[in-house]
């Protein structure tokens, strides 16, 4: 089924596409890999309904790629560099993605007949641990799922860059 949803959202994107038009193709693939995600793990299929917590996790991502695509984003990357747990700019944007992520938990949590499917969400709000219980928001939100965004790997999972020498 997922491979389904990605071969759907792949299709959906070339059918956009015009012969012999010239465009960048990093944030045409960012926005694949996110309706990949939006789909796979929280059962949205296309743009997600305006005024959902889908919505917002979904705008609240695209914002943070858009700064990440920035030159000076790279100051963020080198600040997050070798560090397990994000610092600055980063955590204030990781901090913003999670109250989405947050968000769309609750919102499951309240109504789990309409949101059931197969997703991986829907799965882990089913799922229990070993005493039966269901996991917590932060089990979901911190352990299985990381809101990470898709594109370029988090900071932290990067080693620094090396500096090119000066030009005499």
């Amino acid at each position: 089924r997922y491979t389904e949803a990605i071969e759907q959202v792949v299709s959906d994107e070339l059918d956009r596409w015009t012969p012999g038009e010239t465009f960048a193709t990093a944030p045409r693939m960012q926005a694949v890999t996110l309706s990949v995600i939006m789909a796979g793990i929280f059962g949205v299929q296309g743009e997600p309904q305006p005024g959902t917590p889908e919505r917002g996790l979904r705008d609240a991502t695209r914002f943070l790629l858009g700064l990440s695509e920035r030159p000076a984003w790279q100051v963020v990357e080198l600040m997050n560099a070798g560090r397990a747990e994000p610092r600055g700019v980063l955590k204030l944007a990781m901090d913003h993605i999670d109250k989405h992520f947050a968000s769309v938990i609750a919102a499951r949590r309240a109504d789990p007949v309409r949101h059931a499917g197969a997703d991986i969400m829907s799965l882990l709000l089913m799922a229990t641990d070993a005493e039966g219980r269901q996991l917590s928001d932060r089990d979901i939100r911190h352990e299985p799922l990381p809101p990470v965004p898709p594109g370029p790997a988090p900071a932290a999972a990067h080693p620094p860059r090396p500096l090119a020498p000066p030009r005499r």
